[in-house]
């Protein structure tokens, strides 16, 4: 097998996790380990079946709870925007050797025009949550917000293999959630 490219997920691989701020926030406000993350795939429906490969175990969910969605987006945002100092630099070393073609894939939310003391707050520059600094890195920045789909959808990958005149079984793809 020879490979061309390398592909890398945003949120959890190149950047640190949101995860690692909702986690901090369910200790914050005294909840059950992985409380918000339930919450937020039943709100959006995300059917979760009995599998023994789910990595999360499931808490008793309660009733009610008031959550600052200002607060826990922000400090989500503000944890994401940092580099992950050792994946940094193996992209730049990937990237150095000249061998391989670096590519992000990533969900990513529309681009919206946020006042200065919100991107502030979010951790975030004039350039919003994908700052030129972090599309440098890459030969190609495949972001679910301009390309009108996500992972996992199957056309998403296919897509960043063919703006990149690839075949998905000569890339690496490195994400952070197994699908």
């Amino acid at each position: 097998m020879v490979y061309k490219a390398v592909i890398f997920d945003i949120g959890g691989v190149v950047l640190r996790s949101p995860f690692i701020a909702i986690a901090a926030y369910e200790r914050k406000l005294g909840l059950p380990v992985n409380y918000l993350n339930c919450s937020m795939c039943v709100l959006a429906n995300i059917v979760v079946t009995d599998s023994h490969d789910l990595a999360i175990a499931i808490p008793k969910l309660p009733q009610t709870l008031k959550v600052d969605g200002r607060e826990l987006f922000g400090s989500m945002m503000r944890e994401a925007h940092q580099y992950d100092p050792y994946v940094r630099e193996a992209i730049l070393r990937i990237r150095a050797c000249g061998k391989f073609k670096v590519i992000a894939l990533t969900n990513n939310f529309a681009k919206v025009n946020v006042p200065e003391e919100e991107r502030e707050f979010l951790g975030w520059s004039d350039q919003g949550a994908v700052p030129d600094e972090l599309k440098s890195l890459f030969d190609d920045f495949c972001d679910s917000s301009s390309l009108g789909m996500r992972k996992p959808e199957k056309r998403f990958y296919m897509l960043a293999c063919e703006r990149s005149e690839i075949k998905p079984s000569e890339a690496i793809f490195l994400d952070d959630i197994g699908l």
